[in-house]
This record gives structure tokens, C-alpha cells and sequence, in this order.
């Protein structure tokens, strides 16, 4: 209000001075430059907006390439993963409708104290095993096999079969052939019962439900 009594009176004192054809000339230019000061603020903001937006997308599309370069380190590490548990499946266990441990299978089973591992965690995995939500005994063997695998990435439970497998001496099969084992192989091994305690707990999840 004071502002605009102020304001008043400048005019009312330009009146009496001044033509008003010059009074309408300053308010015009006084007018066009605060007009274009405001022009310049809000296109000032819009080209830091769009600054900020152009950096925004910018950084999108580098986060974007990590996740691609992610997939595709995932798709190596999955690939590599199934050739090494194939090659587990033929050399551990026996396909006996379901799969079971053979000989050498149930020898590094025993050796790394299987049972006892598998009864101070199994609270543990089961509970990882619930998370993925198995329909069949089928998805209980693979969940079985996917929790061990991931926990023994970083999880303490494994340092003693980490050292287990960094101690263990190259075995010789019967058929003269020399193999190694691996800490997949380990969790491949200890798979088959764990799968088979989740199954025993979980009755409902039956195996023998075929198609009619």
C-alpha cells in the first residue's frame, strides 16, 4: 500500500512537470523492461531445467548401459553355472527317478559332514526355498540348488566348505579319469537332500501328481 501511495505520487509529480505523451513514454519503456527482465528470468530457468534434464537423461542412459553390461555378465556367469552342474549331475549323482547321490556323490557328502550342515542351516534354506514359491518337486530342486549357490557367493555358513574345497586333492574316478572339485559341485551335492527334506516337510507338493 505504501509502495503504490509512493508510486502515486512520482506520476502526480511527472503530471506536473512533464507532457503526458513523455509520462506514457517512460511507463511504456519502464514497462517493456521489466517485461524482458521477467523474459529473461523464466527463459533462464527453462534452460537450466532443460540443463539438469539433458543430465538427468544422460546419466539414464549410462546407468542403462551398466544394467546391459549386468545381463550380460548374468547370461556368462548363468551359462557357465548350468555347464558346471551338468557336469556335476554326471558325475555325482544317478538319474534313479528322481536323481539321486551315486557313490562318489554320497562320499563328498559325508566327507564334508553334509547331514550336519544341512541341520544347522535348514531353517535357513527352507525359508529361501519359500520365498521362490515351488509348485512341484521339480521347482524344489532347482530352488534348492539356486539358494545353495547363492549363499555360498558371501554367506559365513560356507567358509569351512570354501576351505574344504581349497584343501580337497584331485580324485580319481573309476574309470581312470581325474577330476576336481568345485565349490558348485559341493552345493550341487548337498542339493539333492536338501530337496529332499523340503519335500518331506512339504507334503503337499507331491511328486507323484502326473498328468491323467
Amino acid at each position: 500500500m505504501y509502495s503504490y501511495c509512493i508510486g502515486m505520487q512520482i506520476i502526480d509529480l511527472f503530471k506536473d512537470h512533464l507532457p503526458l505523451w513523455v509520462i506514457v513514454a517512460i511507463l511504456l519503456i519502464v514497462g517493456i523492461v521489466l517485461l524482458n527482465n521477467y523474459i529473461r528470468d523464466k527463459v533462464r530457468t527453462v534452460n537450466e531445467s532443460k540443463e539438469r534434464l539433458d543430465a538427468i537423461e544422460s546419466h539414464i542412459g549410462s546407468i542403462n548401459a551398466n544394467i546391459e553390461k549386468m545381463n550380460n555378465l548374468l547370461t556368462t556367469v548363468k551359462t557357465f553355472l548350468v555347464a558346471e552342474i551338468d557336469k556335476a549331475k554326471d558325475v555325482f549323482s544317478m538319474k534313479l527317478s528322481p536323481r539321486r547321490l551315486n557313490p562318489l556323490g554320497k562320499e563328498i557328502y559325508d566327507e564334508i559332514k553334509g547331514d550336519r550342515f544341512l541341520d544347522e542351516n535348514q531353517v535357513y534354506f527352507f525359508g529361501e526355498i519359500d520365498r521362490k514359491e515351488p509348485k512341484t518337486a521339480l521347482d524344489v530342486e532347482t530352488a534348492s540348488l539356486e539358494v545353495l549357490i547363492y549363499a555360498s557367493e558371501n554367506d559365513d555358513r560356507f567358509i569351512p566348505l570354501k576351505n574344504f574345497v581349497y584343501n580337497y586333492p584331485s580324485k580319481q574316478k573309476e574309470d581312470g579319469t581325474t577330476i576336481t572339485i568345485s565349490l558348485s559341485d559341493i552345493c550341487f551335492v548337498l542339493s539333492l537332500p536338501l530337496r529332499d527334506r523340503y519335500l518331506k516337510a512339504h507334503p503337499e507338493i507331491n511328486p507323484e501328481d502326473f498328468l491323467d
